[in-house]
């Protein structure tokens, strides 16, 4: 048997009752044996252009000896038969049932990503998740749910934006904090190494290459994007959210990887992923 996280979502309708009786459906699928649910999460909605309502989380830990595509199949079913359509990506939906982690498997296939390529750095997901399996490990990241929760609690608000070039870097840093009332911050070169897991809070540095820092100023209304240009980065531990355009970056920690050329969606995805990782208000 291999334990399985799966996250629970809703914005329409009775929410509550739907995340239960998905639940309840969950309990009934042959070869899945649900072991822990967590409570209901309210949380604003992220991504997309429009406004989003407010969603319900959760998340529940199972054992299974289904395969990840049967249990994908088999999650997709519970969510047909509450009601859930697939027009759009970031539409209002009744149900949402994403697998977030199969045991320690890796799987990287148009109909199935596990681990879940954006749960490592949005709350709605942490949060349910540590309820359930805090100690369930990202193999990806290779920390702990708890760990990568943690990482967002103590580190500062910044990203540091990778990718194939220089313009692409900061077009992308630009337009995503234009978006969210921040501002981009273009990396300041400097003579020594710094050591980015030993500055405080608003003071910041980035070791994506060796002399590269930037200061920021103490105001907590905004959110700085630091752009950062490499050719090859090296894992970083003291990088909140790293956005790699480039595909090649296997960081420890938050990580959020996207297709290069695909600009307007990437400003979206950007977007979306500094809100998730906002505490609520």
């Amino acid at each position: 048997m291999i334990r399985a996280l799966v996250a629970l979502g809703s914005s329409l309708g009775d929410r509550s009752a739907t995340l239960d009786a998905a639940v309840a459906a969950c309990e009934e699928v042959p070869g899945l044996r649900v072991l822990a649910c967590s409570r209901w999460w309210a949380t604003r909605g992220v991504g997309g252009t429009a406004p989003q309502s407010e969603f319900l989380n959760g998340a529940l830990v199972a054992e299974t000896s289904l395969t990840p595509h049967e249990l994908l199949g088999r999650l997709q079913v519970v969510e047909q038969r509450l009601g859930r359509t697939r027009d759009r990506r970031w539409a209002p939906r009744t149900l949402d049932l994403d697998l977030l982690l199969y045991g320690d498997v890796v799987i990287e296939t148009p109909r199935l990503e596990v681990p879940h390529p954006r749960m490592s750095f949005r709350r709605f997901v942490l949060d349910p998740a540590c309820e359930v399996a805090a100690e369930m490990l990202h193999p990806v990241c290779r920390q702990s749910l708890d760990e990568l929760r943690a990482a967002l609690d103590r580190r500062p608000r910044w990203a540091a934006v990778i990718g194939p070039t220089r313009t692409e870097c900061e077009e992308l840093a630009e337009r995503a904090a234009a978006a969210i009332g921040g501002r981009h911050v273009a990396v300041a070169e400097v003579g020594s190494w710094s050591d980015a897991s030993g500055v405080d809070r608003w003071s910041l540095c980035s070791d994506w290459r060796p002399g590269a820092s930037a200061d920021l100023p103490a105001d907590e209304r905004c959110w700085p994007v630091l752009c950062a240009f490499v050719a090859d980065a090296p894992a970083a531990n003291a990088v909140p959210l790293v956005v790699d355009q480039a595909g090649v970056l296997r960081a420890p920690g938050p990580l959020l990887r996207l297709a290069p050329g695909e600009r307007e969606q990437a400003v979206i995805e950007l977007v979306a992923a500094l809100q998730a990782a906002v505490p609520e208000s």
